[in-house]
């Protein structure tokens, strides 16, 4: 069975909670609610807004489905940053808080889900592996952003531009993670990093050192040998596995595959 992911960012920031979807490498849906009043009904607005997109996508992909594929929600929540909470605005973070917690009551009403957390940091690594460039803070991921949605978008305020940027960038970074813990090799890719690894000079030197240990430690066992060069035996046998698990890493790159997807999601917007 394969698990087909649909990536829903949602960013509050500034007095906008915005939304972008991305599904099969393309965004297929984006849009804003304005967070500014204190007495509005968010939990009505926000979640007519999900369910609208579910029901969407599911009219439009319900003919491709199959029996071999089965289809998840995973949903991301990147706000903005709370440098110090002794000088924030207690109405502020109360606001935050409030708006966070119908946003995971939503997502689990709608996808039977809770949003992941899309931090900083995350985000900018995540966007700079996308574009190739150095991305140091949301501001250059805004940058970036531009120049993908600015022919999509036609927004009043600069604020509620990059509010709907930065929910993209997070749908991204999403599905960069999810991407990363659920990566399932085919049998292809799987006999190619075989026959790699087993052509490998430096990791047959350490089989074959890591089998000469295993055998010094049988010997020990049935010997009279003390228990310095025991010692000695078992920290060289610790040392080889533990370059040969190197060895694994270097040429076991996984994240050559990872990039290439994100590439094509940062590139397929229709």
């Amino acid at each position: 069975m394969i698990n087909i992911y649909k990536f829903l960012g949602l960013s509050i920031r500034g007095d906008y909670l915005s939304y972008s979807l991305v599904f099969n490498n393309r965004l297929v849906n984006l849009g804003s609610i304005s967070i500014k009043s204190d007495n509005s009904d968010y939990f009505t607005k926000l979640n007519t807004v999900l369910s609208l997109i579910k029901s969407e996508i599911a009219k439009e992909h319900s003919t491709s489905k199959d029996s071999t594929t089965e289809e998840s929600w995973s949903v991301g929540i990147h706000h903005d940053s709370i440098v110090n909470r002794r000088n924030t605005d207690s109405n502020k973070l109360y606001k935050l808080c409030k708006i966070k917690t119908i946003v995971e009551c939503s997502s689990i009403l709608n996808f039977s889900t809770s949003p992941l957390t899309i931090s900083d940091s995350e985000m900018c690594k995540a966007i700079a592996k996308v574009s190739g460039s150095r991305i140091l803070n949301t501001d250059d991921v805004i940058k970036f952003a531009t120049g993908k949605l600015s022919n999509y978008l036609n927004c009043n305020s600069s604020l509620h531009f990059n509010s709907i940027a930065t929910s993209w960038a997070t749908a991204l970074t999403l599905q960069r993670r999810v991407t990363r813990e659920t990566l399932v090799l085919d049998d292809k890719d799987a006999l190619k990093i075989q026959d790699r690894l087993m052509s490998d000079k430096i990791i047959n030197e350490l089989v074959s050192a890591l089998n000469s240990t295993d055998s010094s430690n049988g010997s020990t066992n049935t010997s009279t040998a003390n228990d310095s060069s025991s010692n000695r035996v078992f920290a060289s046998h610790d040392v080889i596995m533990i370059q040969l698990r190197l060895r694994y890493y270097h040429l076991f790159r996984i994240e050559e595959r990872i990039e290439t997807a994100n590439s094509q999601a940062c590139g397929g917007l229709h």
